[in-house]
């Protein structure tokens, strides 16, 4: 495999999966690349979200995909916003209007844990195959760092100081949940 596709529009996941497999000489290339438009996401789990997300790149396309479905999920809210933390960006795809219905949502509970869960759906011709990454941490107000996107910038991962969106690319995807599902797809294809 030379290319894969990562269905999403979302630069910096791609800039993520393209630090991972630029050193075993695979090319990522992402839904925009294509002018692919985003389908519907109307499952009610994270595989089946990235399972809609990756039959729609690879039946357009015929070239290997990997998707993601990622949230956050918030304790004190039940586990929400989960499946739906891309609805809360609103029809702009704005963080600040997430983070602000966030804020909101959790008002003055004491209880801010939270973990973002991904989950990646690869593709390659034959039956999909399934990664999972989690990351636990705690949600703080108000958002500090730059670096990242999406709720980034009010999770603090368990063992840290600092937010996702303080840390650079490199140190978000050591220990994100993110960077923990891709660093399984990337041992099953060394060891596929």
């Amino acid at each position: 495999m030379k290319k894969l596709i990562l269905a999403t529009h979302n630069g910096g996941k791609v800039q993520e999966l393209q630090l991972l497999l630029k050193p075993i000489g695979i090319e990522v290339l992402s839904s925009k690349d294509f002018n692919l438009i985003e389908p519907i996401e109307d499952g009610e789990t994270f595989e089946a979200n990235a399972l809609i997300k990756a039959k729609s790149v690879f039946e357009a396309t015929g070239i290997s995909t990997l998707a993601d479905d990622s949230g956050l999920m918030v304790s004190c809210l039940d586990g929400r916003p989960g499946v739906y933390s891309a609805n809360w960006l609103g029809p702009q795809k704005d963080p600040l209007v997430a983070m602000a219905r966030l804020q909101k949502e959790v008002a003055d509970s004491q209880n801010l844990t939270a973990k973002f869960v991904t989950v990646l759906a690869f593709l390659n011709g034959g039956a999909p195959d399934f990664f999972k990454g989690e990351c636990v941490g705690t949600l703080t107000f108000p958002p500090r760092g730059d670096q990242g996107f999406g709720f980034d910038p009010v999770f603090i991962p368990e063992g840290e100081t600092r937010t996702f969106a303080q840390m650079t690319k490199l140190e978000k995807m050591a220990i994100s949940h993110r960077g923990k599902a891709l660093h399984a797809f990337l041992e099953f294809l060394k060891n596929g």
